[in-house]
């Protein structure tokens, strides 16, 4: 999955979508602002065209699994497919 972040975005040049504003930080103007420039620049960048949103869908993608779940399905899927080419390599002897 890190392979697909870094294609969709190799030089890191698409802004990213800022964090919620803090409790507390409403007060100050610049935090504001600078909020809001971030946030118009993600806004814009998205609704600039289909292939620049799915660029930034894809830098901000997560693994579907955790690791932890994921390297137990992986090793099951290669067992399962070596036993199938074993099955298939017994019955092509047979004939």
């Amino acid at each position: 999955m890190k392979t697909i972040n870094w294609l969709a975005d190799p030089r890191g040049d698409l802004p990213r979508r800022p964090s919620p504003l803090a409790m507390g930080v409403d007060d100050d103007a610049d935090v504001v602002s600078a909020h809001d420039s971030e946030e118009h620049a993600y806004e814009a960048m998205y609704r600039r065209s289909w292939s620049s949103r799915l660029r930034l869908q894809l830098r901000d993608a997560e693994d579907p699994m955790e690791p932890a779940t994921e390297r137990p399905v992986l090793i099951a899927i290669g067992a399962a497919g070596i036993a199938w080419a074993f099955v298939k390599r017994t019955e092509s002897s047979r004939t």
